[in-house]
């Protein structure tokens, strides 16, 4: 006779698997999961993050503030996070509605109490703010890691936790290896690398279907494995300062495992209020434009290095790199002559002798192929040259179609004329 026991373990069975943590009930000594080949990740975890909770807030702001955990699979993680941490209000999240029911059946059949409040729902049905945000295991299965970001950056007021697989080999030699190749291939050459350290990041990238619980919400997907650099990447500019806080070959010390080659990473990230990346590359672009347009190379040096181009690399190393001097001279790699030339009308300007500097920036306007940069800053010059003028709207039409995101605000503040 199937009694109503029995079937209460088979329905305990057919949810299955609870592969994200233990559950245990209050009153039955019954444990419930299996961590598979990963076992010791959740514990890690949750005594990571409880670490830096209580390394960046007091017991009483952390009373005050409401958590949101992504992606809680069966919730286990959200309920042993209450126990550590008395906050506020903890809101639990999960896409899939089986992951739901699975943490919503097991905890009535141990008759565990929690006031975690568990909703079954995707990210962007979610409306309000959130001091902190939990995001374990989560971005590894996702096709758009930016755009997710961008998202939780929305709904996140403080800090966000992040825990994820990684594509970070375990070998020392194989990650400094990986790193000097990636920077010589992807190129880190923007303007923003002028300001920012030159980091690079990389992912790697395979078919996931979710035919299991634990992977994608989408039948067929592509999804990414970030390395750290670029999950940093992705929380700077959304407004995070993020550190790594386990990764690799330290992670995986806590992992009992004999079955996979799992490499991960913890990150916390700070929310920074106070600073909008794209504030402030706007502010480091009108630095350095304006930077290019009132220092210019000594005379002399323009001379001697037109005539002896061979020397070009010797005199670099001569040059004091804290000052712009040495980027205006690094950048005379890039087409040569206009760039002397403008140098040239720089100088005149500097010497009040307007017609000259006027008649070498038309020129460098006027013939074919002219060097890109070199051209919209001649059209920056002859608009400050012209200002108040006729032709001075003509050169700033002319600025805004060759740059459109050049700052015009430099032309009036540039101390030439």
């Amino acid at each position: 006779m199937i009694t109503q026991k029995k079937i209460q373990k088979f329905w305990l069975n057919a949810f299955q698997p609870y592969a994200h943590g233990n559950w245990m009930g209050e009153e039955k000594k019954i444990i419930i999961g299996n961590e598979e080949a990963l076992k010791g990740r959740n514990e890690l975890i949750l005594t990571q993050f409880e670490k830096i909770i209580l390394e960046k807030f007091s017991l009483d702001e952390i009373k005050k503030m409401r958590v949101l955990d992504i992606g809680s699979y069966d919730g286990h993680t959200s309920v042993q996070i209450e126990k550590r941490l008395n906050f506020k209000e903890i809101v639990s999240i999960e896409p899939k509605k089986k992951n739901f029911l699975k943490g919503m059946f097991v905890r009535d059949y141990l008759k565990i109490k929690t006031n975690v409040k568990f909703i079954n729902c995707n990210l962007e049905d979610i409306k309000e703010k959130f001091d902190i945000v939990f995001c374990v295991g989560v971005l590894h299965h996702l096709d758009n890691i930016n755009d997710f970001i961008k998202q939780l950056s929305n709904l996140c007021e403080k800090s966000i936790f992040i825990e994820c697989q990684s594509y970070k080999p375990k070998s020392n030699i194989i990650n400094f290896l990986l790193k000097r190749l990636n920077k010589k291939i992807i190129e880190p050459k923007d303007i923003v690398y002028k300001f920012e350290k030159k980091t690079v990041g990389i992912s790697g990238h395979k078919f996931e279907t979710n035919f299991y619980d634990g992977s994608t919400v989408n039948d067929l997907s592509v999804v990414t494995v970030p390395d750290n650099e670029f999950i940093k990447q992705v929380l700077f500019v959304n407004g995070f300062k993020s550190d790594v806080i386990l990764s690799g070959k330290e992670y995986s010390k806590y992992i009992q495992s004999n079955f996979r080659n799992f490499s991960a990473t913890i990150l916390y990230g700070e929310k920074n209020q106070n600073i909008n990346q794209v504030t402030k590359k706007r502010k480091y672009i009108k630095s350095y434009e304006k930077d290019y347009l009132e220092n210019c190379l000594n005379t002399k040096l323009l001379k001697f290095i037109e005539k002896n181009r061979i020397f070009f690399k010797f005199i670099l190393l001569f040059i004091d790199k804290n000052k712009f001097d040495y980027e205006i001279f690094l950048n005379l790699k890039y087409n040569f002559d206009d760039k002397i030339n403008f140098e040239k009308a720089k100088n005149y300007l500097k010497k009040k002798e307007i017609f000259k500097a006027s008649r070498i920036l038309y020129r460098l306007i006027s013939e074919y192929n002219s060097d890109y940069r070199t051209c919209y800053r001649a059209f920056a010059l002859l608009a400050h040259i012209y200002k108040g003028r006729k032709n001075e709207k003509l050169f700033l039409e002319l600025l805004k179609n060759c740059n459109e995101y050049y700052p015009t605000e430099i032309i009036s503040e540039i101390k030439y004329i």
